[in-house]
């Protein structure tokens, strides 16, 4: 199976303090370290993986159709960087309320972000049926079969988020880039990015728009305007990086570089998008 190198973060360990590798590498030197092996571990999962599950609730509360919130002692659990509590807490959450299909969506989200994708599968699963409308569920659990190489099961859930998440066209032409990836179907991919890069550009505009000009305190609207742009970027640079990798992987690297280059320029803090870079 082709590894999807947006997900598939391999890094190798580096006997240096950290001090004199932020003062020494360059992001793009650095790349090209972590591409020539010289790291032993998954970087997004020591170094940024806390972050990355703060964030990645935020994105994923903001984005869901109902907005639900995640309750106060999870959130600030996940904030310290105790996963382990917010999970927990959260199991907790399951055993009063079994049936709640937000709970088993918010330990998939955490499992993914760890990098646990068995785990993240199996919730996500029990999320999705127990609510199989909740098409966020329907997005993470389909690109979670597509890392573990069960290309069908997400062909699945790809086609019916095409048909009825009318509200997430942009995240299911990204999840049907990727499953065309995995297939080596690397034109399809090429399109399915491009659709996915215009949409949710046209849904960040007509979202912002509305933020605007409804009626809110000040505090509230910069706060929900300050979520979905997070939403928004991190979505932007993860559609532009997969765009460069199928590119990458039709043998035009220069092109891969523009489009890495593209993803940098949305979401400048962005350490993955190195990691292409320096491949390319």
């Amino acid at each position: 199976m082709l590894q999807v190198k947006t997900y598939h973060i391999e890094a190798r360990k580096l006997s240096l303090d950290n001090t004199w590798k932020s003062s020494f590498f360059s992001p793009l030197v650095w790349g090209l370290y972590m591409r020539n092996g010289v790291l032993k571990m998954r970087l997004l999962q020591r170094l940024t993986v806390l972050v990355a599950i703060c964030v990645l609730l935020q994105v994923a509360v903001f984005s869901s159709a109902n907005a639900e919130e995640v309750r106060f002692e999870i959130q600030e659990a996940l904030n310290q960087g105790d996963t382990a509590a917010a999970i927990s807490l959260i199991n907790r959450d399951i055993e009063t309320d079994p049936a709640y299909h937000f709970n088993y969506y918010l330990l998939g989200l955490i499992h993914w972000e760890r990098q646990q994708y068995n785990r993240a599968r199996d919730q996500f699963k029990l999320a999705f049926e127990a609510k199989d409308n909740h098409y966020e569920t329907a997005y993470y659990l389909a690109k979670t079969h597509i890392i573990l190489g069960e290309l069908d099961e997400a062909d699945k859930l790809v086609e019916l988020g095409m048909k009825k998440a009318k509200k997430m066209k942009a995240q299911f032409n990204n999840a049907l880039g990727l499953l065309q990836l995995a297939r080596k179907n690397y034109s399809e991919a090429d399109r399915a990015f491009r659709t996915a890069i215009a949409e949710n550009s046209a849904d960040e505009e007509k979202t912002l728009k509305d933020l605007r000009t409804k009626r809110l305190e000040d505090a509230e609207r910069e706060k929900l305007m300050a979520q979905a742009t997070t939403s928004f970027t991190k979505q932007a640079a993860e559609y532009q990086i997969n765009l460069g990798d199928a590119n990458f992987y039709q043998g035009v690297p220069t092109l891969a570089i523009i489009e890495y280059e593209k993803a940098l320029a949305v979401d400048t803090g962005s350490r993955e998008v190195y990691y292409h870079w320096a491949e390319a």
